[in-house]
């Protein structure tokens, strides 16, 4: 490419005009491409690519597994319980991840245990995140490595929740 070949006499391109940083690169026939240009292209597409790899190999895969599984096992209990769930899976106002009614319930997806373990602190947690949020019930949903879901209240939110289911 030379000059005959496009107008690049006041841009960067121009190899006798280095100070200038606009570049007016006007090819007289629009199939032309300016070899400048190309590599600038291609050293920003292999950067680009470069720190797209550093960052997918930076991220942990047994950390995003289990992230995916437990936003599945909350889907699922949305699904079938049939409750709402709450904004930012109860970070945000700390208010649990999900709720029907006067009832809230946080999800727990234990993957690695046959029988769901309860946690005492566990529940006391969801029943001060239910006492937060305004609702006098607070259980747990908790998943096995089978994806199967059981829920848990304590004692005194069980006897709560028949009162409610027997109109007392």
């Amino acid at each position: 490419m030379g000059k005959g070949s496009a107008h690049c006499d006041d841009c960067r391109l121009a190899s006798d005009n280095p100070n200038v940083t606009t570049t007016q690169w006007r090819p007289l026939n629009p199939r032309d491409r300016h070899p400048v240009l190309e590599q600038e292209k291609l050293t920003k597409r292999k950067d680009k690519a470069a720190a797209s790899l550093t960052k997918r190999l930076g991220v942990d895969r047994t950390k995003r597994s289990l992230g995916k599984r437990a936003a599945y096992s909350e889907s699922q209990a949305v699904k079938k319980l049939n409750v709402t769930p709450t904004i930012n899976s109860g970070r945000s106002f700390k208010d649990g991840d999900m709720s029907a009614g006067m009832i809230t319930l946080d999800n727990k997806n234990q993957s690695k245990n046959e029988n769901p373990v309860v946690s005492l602190s566990e529940m006391r947690k969801v029943r001060e995140d239910a006492q937060r949020a305004g609702k006098p019930i607070g259980g747990l949903v908790l998943r096995n490595k089978h994806g199967v879901g059981v829920v848990v209240f304590m004692e005194t939110d069980f006897a709560r929740v028949l009162g409610y289911l027997t109109g007392e």
